[in-house]
């Protein structure tokens, strides 16, 4: 986990707010994505989205900002998002505060 990350989220369950995890990372990566997540401190969240296996043509982008859009559905208001891609950030709806981790190793577009 990167540590600034780590105490966000920390900081985000001390306050109340409820997490959702939204990764490009197929439905079939469940199990694992979870155990790493827990591994790293990260041991509660309200959703973690994947992304179905028939998800067809619809990119990365798309399939997160359809993610965000289920999660104001269900109420929520998106306080900040983090991420390491410009596909995790991009597309409306956006979070009210919104943070591009560099990310030096892949680019998905």
């Amino acid at each position: 986990a990167i540590p600034g990350t780590l105490r966000l989220y920390q900081e985000a369950q001390r306050l109340g707010v409820s997490i959702f995890f939204i990764t490009g990372r197929d439905e079939a990566q469940r199990d694992a994505t979870e155990r790493n997540l827990r591994a790293q401190g990260f041991d509660h969240w309200q959703d973690l989205v994947l992304r179905p296996a028939n998800h067809g043509s619809q990119t990365i982008g798309q399939f997160k900002q359809a993610a965000r859009i289920q999660v104001i559905a269900k109420g929520y208001t998106l306080a900040l998002n983090v991420g390491d891609q410009w596909s995790d950030l991009k597309g409306k709806p956006e979070a009210e505060f919104s943070v591009k981790y560099p990310d030096p190793y892949y680019f998905i577009p």
